[in-house]
């Protein structure tokens, strides 16, 4: 039997032990992490007609305001190797992205190593995330 817990943008999957009647937590089948940001993407201009019904263009004071948005980012997806391939992940990564619409986050990013082919298709051919950015590290 699995048991699911959330917390402010942590979703954690227990296996419970119901041997003795009493539910324990035998082992974590797995755990995502994520947060919420507010980043700005440019700037737009905001005209401002100080309240006169009829302005002219002496009346507006136009200034540069930043244009922000909620952006989401997966910190962490962990699965117990015990538990892979039982669609755990995409039990976790549902949870979390529900969690993020449900806080008003536009878009979702997540970080992962070039080579974790797991992590990549489970984004890229389940989720449909885009991959957009190889980092390099020079030395």
């Amino acid at each position: 039997m699995s048991m699911e817990e959330e917390v402010e943008g942590i979703v954690v999957i227990k296996e419970l032990d119901l041997n003795n009647g009493t539910p324990s937590v035998k082992e974590i089948g797995g755990v995502i992490r994520g947060c919420i940001k507010i980043v700005t993407c440019g700037k737009k201009l905001l005209c401002n007609n100080k309240g006169v019904e009829n302005p002219t263009s002496e009346d507006f004071d136009p200034k540069l305001v930043p244009v922000c948005r909620k952006v989401a980012y997966i910190l962490g997806l962990r699965i117990s190797l015990s538990h892979t391939r039982r669609g755990i992940g995409l039990k976790l990564v549902n949870k979390i992205e529900e969690w993020f619409r449900k806080n008003g986050a536009e878009y979702s990013y997540i970080a992962t190593e070039v080579d974790n082919k797991a992590s990549i298709n489970l984004f890229t051919k389940k989720f449909n995330y885009t991959k957009f950015y190889t980092p390099s590290t020079l030395v």
